[in-house]
């Protein structure tokens, strides 16, 4: 049970998930982009920022994707790991043996 609180803990600390979305703001990835293309011509920056832009917003999205994914197994893991009772360990019918993902 210790590990279980553990892993709580841990998964509480992502909580913090809003400072790391900060990170990857679409706002300031574009005030970065227009200062860097300064220099460029006016139609040059407009086609080049755009393209930068898109990029990154699919960049975003696979970041997300990811968060999202790692969420849910943690969840699924901990629902999966305390439905086990005394028996079912004892006898190894528990899901990480049953699939062998131990």
């Amino acid at each position: 049970m210790v590990g279980t609180q553990t892993f709580l803990a841990k998964l509480l600390r992502l909580i913090r998930l809003p400072r790391v979305m900060k990170l990857i703001d679409v706002r300031r990835f574009t005030k970065v982009i227009k200062s860097i293309l300064d220099s460029l011509q006016r139609e040059d920056r407009i086609s080049y920022q755009f393209i930068l832009l898109y990029a990154f917003r699919i960049f975003r999205l696979v970041i997300i994707a990811a968060f999202i994914t790692y969420f849910i197994g943690c969840f699924w893991f901990l629902i999966s790991d305390n439905l086990n009772n005394a028996a079912d360990i004892e006898n190894n019918h528990t899901f990480v043996t049953f699939f062998d993902l131990n």
